[in-house]
């Protein structure tokens, strides 16, 4: 199913502001003050992507001059080789590593999936949407769905709704990752300037957007907590994680 749904579909497909386009929603017709405000999904996403671009964009302009750079890079032309080899990485769609701005889009979109799925351990994630679980077909207890007409009798729709217990597991899992700490938080347990990856001659341009880019992931997540009308960071501030945890 996963290589019928990526043929013919270049790597940067699903990025947000690739499937806005595609979808031919336009920003003026979802936003009253500040833009997509009407859609908080799109602006959410749209939050994290630009935060994750200017990041992407300083580091690959600071340790590539060029994009001659880009093409003379042994190791980078290595992975990304390996990465589309079916027998490898077998990631479809991945451009050549021929400039600059090929190696930031897909830099771009593999660190914002990366970063974006970080907001899966904070509370509101779970709390209280998620939690209303009646909503989800994997609790479904019928394949089928009624269709909306005709009237059915409690028997038949309390054998279509999720048993209690199926509930139960679903809020086990959910509150897991909300209620446990990661392994790694994305912001550092000793403050923003500390655990700093860059090393060499671009080190100091490289850090100075990395810690950027965890005062943007910050803002954040002061943003969506006032939207969601729960504590603002640090109550949650290290519950980000680094990685792909949950």
């Amino acid at each position: 199913m996963l290589d019928s749904f990526a043929g013919g579909r270049s790597f940067c497909a699903d990025d947000p502001k690739e499937t806005i386009a595609a979808l031919g929603l336009r920003k003026e017709d979802f936003t009253v003050h500040d833009d997509w405000d009407q859609y908080p999904v799109v602006r959410y996403l749209l939050i994290i992507w630009d935060a994750v671009e200017r990041y992407v964009g300083t580091v690959v302009d600071a340790c590539y001059l060029s994009d001659d750079a880009v093409r003379r890079d042994a190791e980078l032309q290595t992975w990304i080789k390996a990465s589309a080899d079916p027998a490898g990485g077998n990631v479809a769609g991945l451009p050549p590593m021929d400039d600059r701005n090929a190696l930031k889009s897909v830099l771009t979109s593999l660190i914002f999936r990366v970063t974006a799925h970080g907001s899966a351990r904070l509370n509101q994630t779970a709390n209280p949407v998620l939690s209303f679980v009646a909503n989800f077909p994997p609790c479904l207890q019928d394949a089928s769905i009624p269709q909306p007409q005709p009237a059915i009798g409690p028997a038949r729709l309390l054998a279509l709704l999720p048993n209690t217990g199926t509930i139960g597991s679903m809020i086990t899992f959910l509150f897991t990752f909300t209620y446990s700490p990661p392994y790694e938080s994305f912001i550092p347990l000793a403050g923003i300037d500390t655990d700093l990856s860059f090393k060499g001659d671009q080190a100091e341009a490289c850090n100075t957007a990395l810690k950027q880019f965890r005062r943007d992931v910050r803002a954040f997540m002061a943003l969506w907590a006032g939207d969601a009308h729960v504590e603002p960071p640090p109550a949650q501030e290290h519950q980000w994680p680094l990685n792909i945890e949950t």
